[in-house]
């Protein structure tokens, strides 16, 4: 199983923080994002992201470029500061490759977590993880 992780795009200002729409160098980061994830041989068959408005733009425009559709979910738990704990249990029940498109600090705390060391990443970053037979997580590819 692969664990995708991305931070959304590059985002326009805005006073209230979940209308923040995707900026053009976001919109770009994210269909290469998306480009990068459709390399892969084993592709999400879901995509989850945060409430967010440019968390669901950076989803979408991934989903669009992978060659066949993905389920588009909406997740609470993906917001800048949730908690790990939720989602590092989710994934004890998932089998299949999934994609999470989230926020910092939220998405380097939980790399940091699943990886065992200091994870950081730019707007459209994607970490490539997969679930060891130990359930330990390992990096395999990133797009930066």
């Amino acid at each position: 199983m692969l664990l995708i992780l991305v931070r959304h795009g590059h985002a326009l200002n805005n006073d209230v923080d979940g209308l923040r729409v995707l900026s053009d160098e976001g919109k770009e980061q994210a269909r290469q994002a998306g480009f990068f994830i459709n390399e892969l041989s084993d592709k999400p068959f879901k995509i989850y992201h945060s409430e967010l408005l440019r968390a669901k733009e950076t989803a979408q425009l991934i989903a669009s470029k992978l060659g066949r559709s993905p389920e588009v979910l909406e997740d609470a738990n993906l917001l800048p500061n949730s908690s790990f704990d939720i989602w590092e249990n989710n994934l004890m029940v998932h089998e299949q490759t999934l994609a999470l498109v989230g926020h910092m600090p939220f998405m380097g705390i939980f790399a940091s977590k699943l990886l065992n060391r200091p994870m950081s990443f730019p707007t459209g970053g994607c970490l490539v993880l997969e679930k060891q037979v130990d359930d330990h997580w390992s990096l395999i590819n990133s797009n930066f």
